[in-house]
């Protein structure tokens, strides 16, 4: 028993250094992680502008490395270059073409930044005709 408890214990302190670092963290919190554009109708060919909003909900600033879209119609026009500090909004501004496509789609966005998730996805989804 005793044995047990030890090792528990031992486990505990082992765990602990990560669990606090962890919340002295940045920490990213989308408004929305997904935006559905609806139907939109690709013959105009008219690019769309997505905003997603975000704040910074950990304790140290949060710095954006690098936003990239996983298709070529989707492109990531900007992104904080400056860090977010602890409590502060900002905004990622993703441009979806239309134009040529036909069907549902559904466009991943990937945000890489010293956030508790290293690495975290936002995505636009709807409908071309």
């Amino acid at each position: 028993m005793k044995k047990k408890l030890k090792m528990m214990l031992v486990w505990m302190f082992m765990c602990l250094p990560a669990m606090v670092s962890a919340q002295e963290r940045a920490d990213i919190q989308f408004k929305k992680k997904e935006i559905n554009l609806g139907t939109i109708d690709s013959s105009k060919g008219k690019n769309l502008l997505v905003n997603f909003v975000f704040s910074n909900s950990g304790k140290k600033p949060l710095i954006i490395y690098k936003a990239k879209a996983s298709c070529s119609c989707t492109k990531v026009k900007s992104w904080p270059k400056k860090p977010v500090m602890p409590g502060m909004q900002d905004t990622i501004k993703v441009i979806y073409s239309p134009k040529g496509q036909h069907g549902r789609f559904s466009k991943n966005i990937f945000v890489e930044s010293n956030a508790v998730k290293d690495v975290c996805i936002i995505k636009i989804k709807g409908a071309t005709k």
